[in-house]
Order: structure tokens, then C-alpha cells, then sequence
């Protein structure tokens, strides 16, 4: 490490994927040496979901009943990035290349006899 690996946060989404931490900060060292950065010096972007189920039951016929369910997962569709790329001698370091589920919606239906 050979300088300040932090960058503003604050950047648009684009210029965060495209270089998240400074890349200027990292060579890489000689052959048959280790380098001087410590362990979790990088941090990725985070990570928050919001997950949500309703649940409806119905009774129909003496021991019948329906019940209707349906579960959504990250409900506000928010965007969680991967981690970037960590590895000095990669193409793509500092970048990062992907990211978490989209909104997931899952309905189901049983009959209990």
C-alpha cells in the first residue's frame, strides 16, 4: 500500500462501480515479499433488504380450508452491490461486477383437507 485507499462515498453510482476505492493506493510488491496493508482494510457498499409476507386464511367446508400467501423479497427493489474486485493483478480491480437479487415476489395457494 503506498497511499490512502479511500475515496468520497458520495459519487454518483456510475463512478462508484466503475473505481470504488482509490486503485492509485495498491502496487504490487516484490516477488517473495508481503505487503504492508492489513487485514479488512477495504469495505464493500453495504447491504439492506426489506422483506414482507401477508397470509389470508379461509375456512370453507368442516375441516377445509384455503390459505393464500404471498412473500416479497427486497421490497423496495433497492440496489445492493457486490464488493468490488480486490485483487491487484485483476483488469477489472477496484470495479465492481455485481450485484444483489432484484424484487422477488412469490405467491402460493394450499388446500388443507
Amino acid at each position: 500500500m503506498v497511499g490512502s485507499p479511500e475515496l468520497d462515498t458520495g459519487r454518483p453510482r456510475g463512478e462508484l462501480v466503475a473505481r470504488y476505492f482509490n486503485t492509485e493506493a495498491f502496487k504490487v510488491n516484490a516477488p517473495g515479499t508481503f505487503g504492508q496493508s492489513g487485514r479488512n482494510i477495504l469495505r464493500g457498499s453495504g447491504f439492506a433488504s426489506v422483506d414482507f409476507g401477508l397470509v389470508k386464511n379461509v375456512r370453507l367446508l368442516r375441516g377445509h380450508s384455503l390459505q393464500f400467501r404471498t412473500e416479497f423479497f427486497n421490497l423496495f427493489n433497492r440496489v445492493n452491490l457486490g464488493n468490488p474486485v480486490n485483487s491487484v493483478s485483476a483488469p477489472n480491480f477496484g470495479q465492481i461486477v455485481s450485484a444483489g437479487s432484484p424484487r422477488v415476489i412469490q405467491l402460493a395457494l394450499k388446500y388443507s383437507f
